[in-house]
């Protein structure tokens, strides 16, 4: 069956790079591939780097955002416009939703999907201006994907959705990160702690800088590398109040620069309170890092129980947990091998075609 699939314009707007816009590039460009499914994407301006360099670029590309250009209004005015017009013209089986500003109300469609990546907006802010959007589209939506098992309870209890309405289907790691060649041997003899992404606020990374500016052993033995947005003041001081400044480096850049800090380190640590998937985890596995993490949210089902805990927002934790298994490093081998088989199972195929099952399933019933 040939399905005629529509996504919204919204997260095309919004994002350069980030998740959520990799996720729907991915689904688009595997669905295309696989002759599944006709895909278009309500764009006709974008700023979306993933989607600018795929097969399925669709649209202007804006180099620069429209919030720096005071474009927003524009942008968003042009797009909705070009939603309604590509209505008219197709026969959309499905529409999907790609984020909650209700651009999806100017598609057409037989059925309406919207996909779930997490609850942290709900879990850690009550003045957030999208919960009536994001209540609104759960709401009519004829079905909901959410990327995991954890972030699929938390919004049946939090918007007390219907849970024969929901499916999860859980994200796959890029093959960029799958196909490494790096061998055990090699993994052990780094010198390299990693953090990757945000930092601020529920992702808690004055957690690691307290863990390593306590420990002697972790000074003299390691390095961390930050990968991510830049250093701000306050982390900077921070940084300096343990005198750590020459021990925290920072690096930025395109999967292929991540690739090398995975290659790079022997460990990677994720101090997040909570977490809707955690696709550094498997790709830090993928890479044969050893993976520490706080088990909350989806941490625990992503990693299968092969990352070492440690309790959160508790340094002297996790100052333990590092200096107890780095130094074992040389004979976890068999234990980074396990690890590097799990994150082979979530690839991008395997969500592709859950994703077009679902889309069939959904698209068949009256």
């Amino acid at each position: 069956m040939i399905v005629q699939v529509v996504f919204s314009s919204d997260i095309f707007e919004l994002q350069k790079f980030g998740g959520i816009s990799r996720y729907f590039v991915e689904l688009a460009k595997g669905l295309s591939a696989n002759r599944k499914c006709e895909v278009s994407i309500a764009t006709r301006i974008h700023i979306n780097s993933y989607l600018y360099n795929s097969s399925v670029n669709a649209g202007f590309y804006l180099p620069t955002s429209p919030t720096r250009l005071k474009l927003d209004p524009i942008v968003t005015q042009i797009n909705t416009s070009h939603s309604s017009k590509i209505s008219s013209r197709n026969n959309f089986d499905i529409k999907h939703e790609t984020f909650y500003r209700q651009n999806i109300e100017y598609l057409k469609a037989k059925k309406y999907v919207t996909t779930v990546y997490d609850l942290i907006r709900e879990k850690s802010s009550d003045t957030w201006d999208g919960f009536s959007r994001k209540r609104k589209s759960l709401l009519n939506a004829d079905h909901i994907i959410a990327i995991s098992t954890n972030t699929a309870h938390d919004l049946i209890e939090f918007y007390d959705v219907n849970p024969n309405k929901v499916s999860v289907i859980h994200l796959g790691v890029s093959s960029v990160f799958l196909h490494s060649e790096l061998t055990s041997s090699n993994a052990i003899k780094k010198k390299q702690i990693l953090y990757v992404g945000e930092r601020g606020g529920y992702k808690d990374f004055s957690t690691l800088v307290e863990a390593y500016g306590t420990s002697k052993f972790l000074r003299e033995n390691f390095h961390v590398l930050v990968f991510g947005p830049k250093f701000t003041r306050d982390e900077l001081n921070h940084l300096e109040t343990y005198k750590l400044a020459s021990n925290f480096k920072h690096r930025s850049g395109d999967d292929q620069r991540l690739l090398e800090a995975y290659r790079e380190s022997a460990a990677l640590v994720v101090t997040s309170k909570y977490e809707g998937f955690g696709l550094p985890v498997l790709e830090a596995m993928a890479n044969l890092c050893l993976v520490f993490t706080t088990r909350l949210g989806s941490l625990s089902e992503i990693a299968g129980n092969l990352d070492v805990p440690f309790e959160v927002s508790n340094p002297e934790s996790l100052k333990n947990s590092l200096e107890t298994y780095l130094v074992q490093l040389p004979h976890l081998t068999p234990h980074l091998l396990i690890a590097k088989n799990h994150a082979k199972q979530f690839t991008w195929e395997s969500v592709v075609n859950k994703t077009y099952n679902l889309y069939t399933s959904i698209a068949s019933k009256e």
